[in-house]
């Protein structure tokens, strides 16, 4: 309540969205991870495996889904105040800290499930000094299950101990997200082993992002520290349309238009760290994307020196589009920073536009939003941390014009051209079902032709 009567003073006459990006960074601009304690893998794995208890025979435990388990780790036994909870507490809250300081985490409330260990919660909640609010999606409270203050668009992490089925908790955060709050990231101490099978699937089903500080292996009597969020987004463990073009596998998009005699690789030439293909639904000739090798969610995921090498190459490339369609060519890209977010072009996989486009988008994008300029490409990283998403355009004389945008703005570039073009057709799903379009395949082959006999390391 506080922090929105705050926000009401500093801008009375803000929209709901841009208050809530106020309050999200006043709250998570004072949060440092070194005002918390991080315990050594050794003390953590000896308290969590201290309140590990193994019944004689298996046992079923959870709330809205029993999983049978050999032993199990209850923190609900934690002595109120005592010198445990507070290290766990503390080990929690760095953890969620460094998420946030990392821009993977942007929160103006924390979640506890009423049915979770609340001492514990509690206390790492009010040490990160984020408004608290308790959930309980069941039981008699049923018309009002959240307890606490919050307002329409509130992000919200929920906040948990052990992560087991995912049951329990997807019906928190849906329960959160049916009232107004946006509400896709679980944070938990700990992750059971028992988990690995169901829940990584169910996260993904559900759109929700964990973030593990811990995997429990109670049989091994082991704890594995720093472990990687369940839906961390690498190939591995979410498919990726752009990784399988990159690594040449059958079922991409582009089989659906071309078999390998015709087209044996989409590469059509490539660095170290980035490949060029051609844009599968292409807004005009010519129309390539310049691709991470490596599975990064914007190109502001990547390095410095990454960047000059992308710069290099997108000049490179442009050159030749440029000669080969006889128009100056743009490069655009809708980078995605935060990954609790879903990518406004539905792949988070960083991919630069490249379109012999012939005129300037600046003056539509100077229109929509107020853009500055960056020094190079390579101060990127610096420039989108903690942020959401960008807009990132480089027209005549290489120049870098980026944008922050305040509310999601879906496929805004592809929207942008096809407007000025005349193209019906601007979301690449719905081009990509256009299978029998002659008019895409034969630019898609253009491209190839462009650069064939010049493909290979640059």
């Amino acid at each position: 309540m506080r922090i929105a009567s705050l926000v009401s003073r500093l801008a009375p006459g803000a929209k709901p969205a841009h208050r809530i990006r106020i309050k999200s960074r006043i709250l998570c601009e004072q949060v440092d991870p070194d005002d918390f304690p991080r315990l050594t893998a050794e003390h953590l794995e000896h308290l969590l495996l201290k309140y590990t208890y193994r019944p004689d025979d298996h046992q079923e435990v959870g709330y809205s889904k029993r999983t049978n388990v050999s032993a199990y780790l209850d923190l609900s036994g934690l002595p109120a105040g005592s010198p445990d909870e507070r290290d766990l507490a503390g080990h929690l809250a760095r953890y969620v800290a460094e998420l946030i300081s990392d821009g993977g985490l942007r929160p103006t409330v924390i979640a506890i499930s009423k049915l979770a260990s609340q001492g514990l919660l509690r206390t790492a909640a009010q040490r990160l000094s984020i408004p608290l609010i308790m959930v309980s999606p069941y039981g008699p409270n049923a018309d009002a299950p959240i307890e606490g203050f919050f307002e329409p668009g509130d992000r919200a992490i929920l906040l948990h101990d052990v992560a087991l089925s995912g049951q329990h908790l997807v019906d928190c955060i849906v329960t959160l997200r049916s009232h107004g709050l946006t509400a896709n990231d679980l944070v938990t101490l700990t992750r059971h082993r028992a988990a690995d099978g169901s829940l990584p699937a169910l996260m993904r089903e559900n759109r929700i992002n964990v973030h593990c500080a811990s995997l429990l292996l109670p049989e091994k009597g082991r704890v594995l520290s720093g472990m990687p969020s369940v839906d961390n987004a690498s190939p591995a463990v979410i498919p990726c349309v752009l990784c399988d073009v990159i690594q040449n596998k059958d079922g991409v998009p582009v089989r659906a238009m071309f078999d390998r005699d015709e087209l044996p690789t989409e590469i059509l030439r490539e660095t170290q760290n980035f490949a060029l293909i051609a844009d599968v639904a292409p807004l005009m000739p010519g129309h390539a994307l310049l691709v991470s090798k490596r599975h990064a969610i914007s190109m502001s995921k990547c390095s410095p020196q990454e960047l000059a090498e992308l710069d290099l190459f997108r000049r490179e490339a442009a050159e030749i589009l440029a000669a080969a369609y006889s128009r100056d060519v743009v490069a655009f890209e809708h980078g995605l920073c935060n990954r609790s977010k879903m990518a406004n072009c539905g792949i988070d996989h960083a991919h630069m536009h490249l379109v012999p486009l012939g005129f300037s988008l600046l003056p539509m994008l100077t229109q929509d939003f107020a853009p500055r300029q960056l020094r190079s490409l390579e101060s990127l990283p610096e420039a989108a941390a903690r942020r959401d998403e960008y807009l990132l355009l480089i027209e005549d004389a290489d120049v870098v014009q980026l944008v922050f945008t305040e509310t999601p703005t879906r496929q805004y570039f592809r929207r942008v051209v096809s407007a000025i073009t005349g193209r019906d057709v601007w979301n690449w799903n719905d081009e990509v079902l256009l299978r029998e379009n002659r008019e895409a395949r034969d630019w898609i082959l253009g491209v190839h032709q462009v650069f064939n006999g010049s493909a290979g390391q640059t």
